[in-house]
This record gives C-alpha cells, sequence and structure tokens, in this order.
C-alpha cells in the first residue's frame, strides 16, 4: 500500500471562511471519513487554521495571505493501493463551490537510489 497526502484547497470567500463549515458540511465529512476509516484507509486527518507562516532563505513572512489559492484547509494522510483509488477516493470528499483537492503519493526511501535512501535514513 502506498501513502497519499490529499490537501483541500478551500475555495470560498473570506467571509465563508471566518464563518466556518455549516452542520451539514461537518455531517457529510464525517461520513466520509468514517467510509475511509471503515475501509481501513485512514491514518490521519486534520483542518488547519488559517494563520500560518512561511519560512525560507529569504525570512519570516506570516499569513493568512491574499491569494485564497495558498490557503490549505486541511488534509488527510491516507493508504491506497494506487494512485487511481487514492483519486477515487478523494472523489467522495464532500467538497462546495470550487474547492479543490490536490492528491500527492507520499515518497518512501525505496523511491531513492541505495546511496541518497541510506543517507535520508533516520537512525
Amino acid at each position: 500500500m502506498a501513502r497519499f497526502l490529499l490537501f483541500m484547497y478551500p475555495v470560498i470567500s473570506d467571509e465563508e471562511y471566518a464563518a466556518g463549515p455549516s452542520l451539514e458540511d461537518v455531517e457529510a465529512m464525517n461520513t466520509f471519513n468514517q467510509a475511509l476509516q471503515d475501509a481501513g484507509a485512514l491514518l490521519a486527518a486534520d483542518g488547519l487554521a488559517p494563520e500560518y507562516t512561511r519560512v525560507s532563505e529569504g525570512g519570516v513572512t506570516d499569513g493568512p495571505f491574499s491569494e485564497a489559492k495558498e490557503l490549505v484547509g486541511g488534509y488527510w494522510i491516507i493508504q491506497a493501493k494506487d494512485h487511481a483509488e487514492a483519486v477515487e477516493w478523494t472523489k467522495r470528499i464532500p467538497l462546495s463551490g470550487q474547492s479543490f483537492v490536490e492528491v500527492r503519493r507520499i515518497m518512501e526511501l525505496s523511491d531513492f537510489p541505495e546511496e541518497i535512501a541510506a543517507a535520508a535514513e533516520i537512525k
């Protein structure tokens, strides 16, 4: 089984974000999360606060940032047999408006050449 990280990008207005999710949205998301858990696919899931900080060589910049597309509202870590299965799970997420979810496979040490994997291994 491969692991996948699903990033949710809620493309909603500032007012909608500040108001928080509706009871119906939370119940629909809970139904999806329960299905993931019942299938043994859910490894972790959390919603994220809008405030965040970017750290780079150029310095530290506090958010939230003006571009809503930069906002990650939450994530799931799931296990699936392949990318296609992860996408099928993602299609079941109850999204509203223009919100979207990015599906990324979590790389394993076995994805790298042997000497790189050995150097990256935490001992």
